[in-house]
């Protein structure tokens, strides 16, 4: 479920000042306040977006999600096949 949590940030998000230093990396943020567009996939759909790495960037991959417990999601539909590495977070590099 990680990689259906997923959504890589935008060069803008990395920019200073954004996140407020160590401590706003730290604290959750207000609702709201997180970079995934909401108009890219429709949250109350079964279609969801997974992410693969590909030259170094993530890759968007469409899904039809089926039922899920939380834990395990059953996906239905897509071009992910058994065993495919997906992205499920990002690192920030050091300065």
């Amino acid at each position: 479920n990680a990689a259906l949590r997923y959504a890589p940030t935008t060069r803008e998000s990395h920019g200073r000042g954004n996140r407020g230093g160590l401590v706003g990396m730290l604290l959750p943020r207000p609702p709201g306040m997180n970079e995934r567009k909401t108009d890219e996939v429709d949250s109350k759909s079964a279609n969801q977006r997974v992410w693969e790495l590909r030259n170094g960037q993530p890759n968007a991959i469409t899904i039809r999600q089926g039922l899920s417990d939380g834990l395990l999601t059953e996906v239905l539909g897509g071009l992910v096949e058994v065993g495919m590495e997906l992205v499920t977070e990002e690192l920030m590099p050091l300065k």
